[in-house]
């Protein structure tokens, strides 16, 4: 009897991961081609059939190792087979186990005691005993689960992929919800098996059934926060950008120099300013449009992020812009202004407005000198309007 009880409730749980497989398949990244990702999804499955074999064989009670296994699996398996965010990852591997191992129970609860019981085909805490018996009740899991995949599909397939879209990074604020219902749940299995709440009591639907409104109104609640808080740095964020570029706009230039003048007053100041002037843009606007002239300002936003991946990028005015560079890359304004004049001449498009030129002046604030932004800035100004004159004198 005890191998059929341990092959079925094994089976209930590795039941379990094929939905996670799904749910994670279709909500993240995938790293690599069907097939690989498939191959892999079934090793681990392999690996955890044969390790809650193991766990139920060594203690047939033991419901919490078992789901433990099955959510460091899920969680190891996502990491290496998807593209996203750590944080996506872990919150999406934890949503489905906990999703799965919840209907797992109310499965077991459900079809094998209720069902079970109905019927009179097997004793309500020891499960079936004959092969006829096991199948049924594998065949009614499977079915349970594919309606599960179902509704996931139908109902939350798109709102956890919009859901993932959209948070920008807000999902690592909201990974300890997901983590404490997991060991949360398991707590509950544990206390529910210690004091004999097992399918056949009373109390074994109420107490799984208030779990998963627990669990449903929890991430309800998250969803909307992360909604709220999503529209609110999107706000934020628009405040202070430029609309054309995607650089950060003049008011969050000035919120930068005031930043810098604390710092300054603080003793911890550390960086330079670099003064951009694109040429030619008031030609282009005239003898081709406002619309390629834009192009051209889109052009340098583009080469100027690029040239300074780990800097502070503003545009400022129609055609100039600043960077501000804080900390140890201050040190390397040659090498990103020479990376940028390097973009702006190896990016020769057919047409005026396909390529860009620009006269570039920086200076590194030094401490012994400067008491403000403003003496950094007339320095860089400076040089940005000498290197054009230099320019002008060679065309």
């Amino acid at each position: 009897m005890g191998i059929e009880i341990i092959l079925l409730w094994s089976f209930a749980l590795f039941l379990a991961f094929p939905f996670c497989a799904i749910m994670s398949h279709s909500v993240l990244e995938p790293k690599h081609g069907k097939v690989k990702t498939i191959l892999w999804w079934g090793l681990f499955s392999s690996v955890e059939f044969v390790l809650l074999i193991i766990n139920y064989e060594i203690n047939i009670s033991n419901d919490v190792l078992g789901l433990l296994i099955q959510t460091l699996l899920l969680c190891a398996c996502a990491n290496l087979l998807y593209k996203d965010p750590v944080e996506n990852k872990l919150f999406i591997s934890l949503t489905a186990s906990l999703v799965a191992t919840v209907f797992t129970f109310m499965c077991c609860g459900t079809t094998d005691t209720f069902l079970g019981a109905a019927l009179g085909l097997f004793d309500p805490v020891f499960g079936p005993y004959t092969v006829s018996n096991i199948l049924l009740f594998i065949g009614l899991k499977i079915i349970v689960f594919t309606v599960l995949v179902a509704i996931f599909t139908v109902f939350f397939k798109k709102r956890l992929k919009d859901l993932l879209a959209v948070s920008k990074g807000q999902i690592k604020n909201y990974l300890l919800a997901p983590i404490v219902a997991t060991i949360g749940f398991q707590v509950i299995v544990y206390v529910a098996n210690t004091a004999g709440i097992v399918p056949d009591n009373r109390l074994f639907l109420p107490l799984y059934l208030t779990v998963c409104i627990i669990f449903a109104v929890q991430y309800m609640l998250i969803f909307t926060s992360i909604k709220w808080t999503v529209t609110a740095v999107d706000a934020t964020r628009l405040a202070n950008t430029d609309e054309l570029t995607g650089l950060g706009n003049k008011k969050s230039y000035i919120d930068a120099v005031l930043q810098l003048e604390e710092d300054i007053k603080a003793g911890t100041a550390s960086f330079a300013i670099a003064m951009i002037d694109m040429n030619y843009l008031k030609k282009t606007n005239d003898g081709y449009g406002h619309d390629k002239g834009d192009k051209m300002i889109k052009l340098l936003a583009e080469h100027i992020r690029k040239a300074f991946p780990y800097c502070d990028t503003y545009r400022v005015g129609g055609d100039e812009f600043v960077v501000i560079a804080n900390g140890k890359e201050s040190s390397n304004m040659d090498k990103m202004i020479s990376e940028l004049r390097d973009l702006n001449e190896s990016d020769k498009g057919a047409q005026p407005w396909e390529h860009v030129s620009a006269a570039v002046g920086y200076s590194v604030f030094d401490s012994g000198m400067d008491n403000n932004v403003k003496e950094v800035y007339i320095r860089a100004d400076k040089q940005m309007y000498e290197n054009k004159a230099a320019m002008r004198a060679t065309r």
